[in-house]
């Protein structure tokens, strides 16, 4: 099979449906985590069932991958929290509320100002997702250049 190929979207709006009960995250934070485009989890949760009636074989593979017990391994994962750090202070220089956005990452506003200033050099793998994910809502691009204090290469 190739990954252009296509396949019924239902079991996945269903899928996607449980996971965003049973985890109550954001919808956009279960396409991060995913790695499949924002617009297509948007389109099967919140559009009609006839606007979207099939899926790239490679997306549902990964959407079926995403499982309750992965969501719960990424937060309990500790990676480099320089793709968090690089988010957040995007999102706060795009003129984000410092609350809202500890909020979306799932953290306190104290976490928060120690993942933006350096101090915290790691973080879980779903506080990154959900900072991608917030980057992507507000439409801040992750590529922009940021001095973030501690990382070298990174433009002024």
């Amino acid at each position: 099979m190739f990954d252009n190929d296509w396949v019924d979207a239902a079991p996945f709006r269903t899928h996607l449906q449980h996971l965003l009960g049973v985890s109550r995250l954001p919808w956009r934070v279960l396409a991060v985590a995913a790695n499949v485009p924002d617009r297509m989890v948007q389109r099967l949760l919140f559009e009609s069932h006839h606007s979207l009636r099939r899926i790239r074989h490679i997306d549902a593979r990964h959407l079926m991958e995403l499982t309750p017990q992965r969501l719960t391994q990424m937060d309990r994962s500790v990676v480099p929290a320089a793709l968090a750090r690089r988010q957040s202070l995007a999102l706060l220089a795009a003129g984000a509320d410092r609350l809202e956005v500890a909020a979306f990452l799932g953290c306190t506003p104290q976490a928060l100002r120690h993942l933006t200033d350096g101090r915290t050099s790691w973080c879980s793998a779903m506080m990154t997702a959900r900072a991608e994910a917030a980057a992507r809502a507000h439409g801040v691009q992750d590529w922009a250049p940021i001095n973030v204090p501690g990382e070298p290469g990174l433009a002024a």
